[in-house]
């Protein structure tokens, strides 16, 4: 997810399409990173499934690290360049993704800040649902940096963001394939879509 942190100024005058993949992609990930560790908190204090406790501790751990990672190469590689709105990232990742013999930027939207407030206001104040709305909230929240994760382990320009990348890409799919497993488990698959009324599914526990 994406805070804007430039000025207007500075967007009228940065073209973002000139710049690395790295940097958009750093400035991309490292907040929507802060949200999955926010939603993973939440999550961790609230839950009564050990499951789910363990693993959202895991996630706030290691976006932490993953966080101190990235904003180390972003000071180290682009001190010039100034912090960019959600408008310039977005612009700047579909001419990236959408060049010749590139398939286009599929999941952005699920990198924007839209909505996180209420999601996170619904995880605070969900009871006998929290699991299931957790479970369908990060999938969600994952999808979008897999795929974006996906184009920057074949094109970044610095080798070790491409790496970190293929750790993203592997350690989101496994996460996400884990939590399916437990929708299926505890709620025979039925998405959180909403999780209330009389519509909504009876947990197993």
């Amino acid at each position: 997810m994406v805070t804007g942190s430039g000025s207007p100024g500075a967007e009228a005058e940065l073209d973002p399409t000139t710049l690395d993949l790295d940097v958009l992609y750093i400035d991309v990930l490292s907040p929507h990173h802060e949200s999955a560790a926010t939603i993973a908190r939440i999550a961790q204090a609230r839950s009564t499934r050990p499951e789910i406790v363990s693993l959202a501790a895991g996630i706030v751990e290691s976006r932490s690290a993953e966080l101190e990672q990235l904003r180390a190469w972003r000071e180290t590689w682009y001190p010039e360049v100034p912090g960019l709105t959600e408008t310039q990232l977005f612009a700047g990742l579909e001419t990236k993704a959408s060049s010749p013999g590139r398939g286009g930027a599929p999941g952005l939207g699920d990198l924007t800040t839209a909505g996180m407030d209420e999601v996170i206001a619904e995880l605070c104040s969900e009871t006998d649902m929290l699991n299931l709305a957790f479970i369908d909230h990060l999938v969600e929240h994952h999808t979008g940096a897999i795929l974006i994760s996906e184009l920057v382990a074949v094109e970044a320009v610095h080798p070790e963001l491409a790496a970190f990348a293929r750790t993203v890409v592997d350690t989101q799919s496994a996460e996400i394939a884990t939590l399916l497993g437990w929708r299926d488990a505890w709620y025979g698959g039925y998405p959180s879509d909403h999780h209330a009324g009389d519509d909504a599914a009876t947990p197993t526990s």
